[in-house]
């Protein structure tokens, strides 16, 4: 009786034993993961070095222990120690110069004997480089955003390396999309911005993009891209009779020659100042040529207000020019 009460002793603590079963004990150890992120979001920090070093406790076969963050932020920090029971120390990461390393005191970690025991040592935040833009697409000629989903290619042609070199992204129904690579240096990465409009536009590029690296939130993080081509004319109209200004004219813009347009023809009406403006969008790099007619009531119809306007495309947010006043025979009432 006393000899199956042993057993059965023995059984429990064996039981309760982390070294007990399939597995044997190992020399005490300190085993621990942890977790970089930056300061501002939290993101992972990717590439940095950590180190833990002693200074009181149990001590270790090497006072210094080394790591380096994966991709997803993630180190694990290993020795064995001399006896069991636990190491303090300080705990240091390494961000990119010139960034100052960052240190936490008194850091404490319990040695284990179990094989394979991996204990969490928590999250950590650090300056560290990271990009956090948000680019904002919107049609040039009119200011308005692209239809929801449009394909937005970053490449990399110079600067800092980041990770991934390429990469395609999707905008919002504001034209809204995200410019978020990894990179593990502090600088400016230049590269090319890809927009897929769907038809009849074209893929339109922006050319040698800069994105500095962030370590801190900052106020630039939103970048205007207007893509496309623009028109940016107006002409004022008014009615030759009494010279006041022909408000509320329906205008068409009709294509003669030169580069696409789209719409084509395209229409609009005059304000309560009588300005016109073309927003219509061009579809390649050039020149339009059109004639300006404004349609009157009937039943007069339409009236001619310029014939062969010939208009250059542009591809920057330039101030919209003014191309002249014209007259409309008659008055408003007639």
């Amino acid at each position: 009786m006393h000899r199956w009460l042993s057993l059965l002793v023995l059984a429990a603590t064996a039981a309760c034993d982390p070294c007990a079963g399939v597995g044997t004990c190992v020399a005490p150890q300190v085993r621990y993961t942890g977790t970089v992120t930056t300061l501002f979001p939290d993101y992972p920090a990717r590439g940095v070095p950590v180190e833990f070093v002693r200074t009181g406790g149990v001590s270790l076969d090497d006072p210094t222990l080394t790591a380096v963050s994966d991709s997803a932020g993630r180190f694990v920090l290993e020795g064995r120690a001399a006896d069991e029971g636990t190491v303090v120390g300080r705990l240091v990461f390494h961000p990119p110069a010139p960034i100052a390393p960052v240190t936490i005191e008194n850091v404490s970690m319990t040695t284990a004997r179990a094989p394979g025991e991996l204990r969490l040592l928590g999250t950590w935040m650090v300056q560290y480089p990271f990009f956090a833009y948000k680019g904002e697409l919107f049609h040039r000629n009119n200011g308005r955003p692209p239809a929801k989903g449009m394909e937005v290619e970053f490449r990399r042609t110079g600067g800092i390396r980041i990770i991934p070199e390429t990469f395609v992204v999707k905008s919002d129904s504001l034209g809204r999309f995200d410019l978020r690579p990894q990179t593990t240096t502090n600088g400016e990465v230049v590269g090319d911005l890809t927009v897929r409009l769907l038809p009849p536009y074209e893929p339109y590029v922006v050319r040698g993009l800069r994105l500095s690296t962030f370590t801190i939130p900052r106020l630039d993080s939103i970048i205007p891209v207007p893509i496309g081509y623009g028109l940016p004319y107006s002409a004022m109209l008014y009615w030759q009779r009494n010279r006041e200004a022909a408000a509320g004219v329906r205008v068409e813009f009709r294509r003669t020659g030169g580069v696409p347009l789209y719409p084509d023809p395209y229409f609009t009406t005059t304000d309560s100042h009588g300005t016109v403006s073309l927003a219509a969008a061009p579809l390649a790099s050039g020149e339009v040529v059109g004639d300006l007619i404004a349609h009157l009531p009937e039943p007069r119809g339409e009236a001619v207000v310029l014939r062969g306007l010939r208009l250059r495309t542009v591809e920057d947010s330039r101030p919209t020019e003014f191309i002249g006043f014209y007259g409309i025979p008659g008055g408003p009432d007639e």
